[in-house]
């Protein structure tokens, strides 16, 4: 029965030492397992708890017990990373957030503010990027609808007007049978309002 109770306890002191915390004394533990294990010799458990004991005294000794091993140097270093990076992630969002709603969701674009809404007196002339700009609407005379431009409002070709106008003539015909002909028709006239909208907004959206 004793020597049953010694087994035990030398299976149980083996099993917490490789167990232990600190990677460096649980591997060194594993090895003089293996050893033992591969060898004929009888090892007390009074002779094990010596081993460990000397073993734990040389790296406090040398302070190495419970130092971290290099593989979890490199998991935290890691994880320091991606905590940074999350937290500049986050506070670029806010930044984000926040300068969006102070501009009613719009991207900043350097604009005077009276240029970002329509102002009080349509009148109003704005100096930006070195020349003035007009709102140009039914009331300045123009026809573009309601839009800062580089062109007096007297002067307003009114291709958004067409634009516009052609969009509510084709809104209110039939649509056309889905044949080759109708299909090519509807592309044109896309094509069409696209070099409209594009030839508007050349020569003034472009220096915006």
């Amino acid at each position: 029965a004793r020597g049953e109770q010694t087994t035990d306890l030398l299976v149980n002191l083996w099993k917490a030492y490789k167990n232990c915390q600190d990677k460096t004394f649980a591997d060194f533990m594993k090895r003089r397992h293996e050893e033992y294990e591969m060898s004929n010799v009888n090892l007390e458990p009074k002779e094990l708890m010596n081993l460990a004991l000397n073993k734990f005294k040389l790296m406090k000794e040398s302070n190495t017990w419970r130092q971290l091993s290099e593989d979890d140097k490199k998991i935290l270093a890691l994880e320091g990373r991606v905590s940074k990076l999350a937290n500049k992630s986050s506070d670029r969002k806010k930044n984000n957030n926040s300068r969006n709603n102070g501009n009613n969701g719009r991207r900043p674009t350097g604009k005077p503010k009276i240029m970002l809404s329509a102002p009080k007196d349509p009148h109003t002339v704005v100096q930006y990027k070195g020349k003035p700009w007009y709102y140009c609407c039914k009331e300045t005379g123009g026809k573009c609808e309601g839009k800062w431009r580089a062109h007096e409002p007297s002067q307003c070709k009114g291709l958004n007007y067409h634009k516009a106008k052609a969009k509510n003539n084709m809104d209110r015909k039939p649509p056309p049978k889905e044949d080759e002909g109708s299909k090519k028709k509807l592309k044109l006239a896309k094509a069409m309002s696209s070099v409209a909208n594009n030839e508007s907004d050349e020569e003034d959206m472009s220096n915006e």
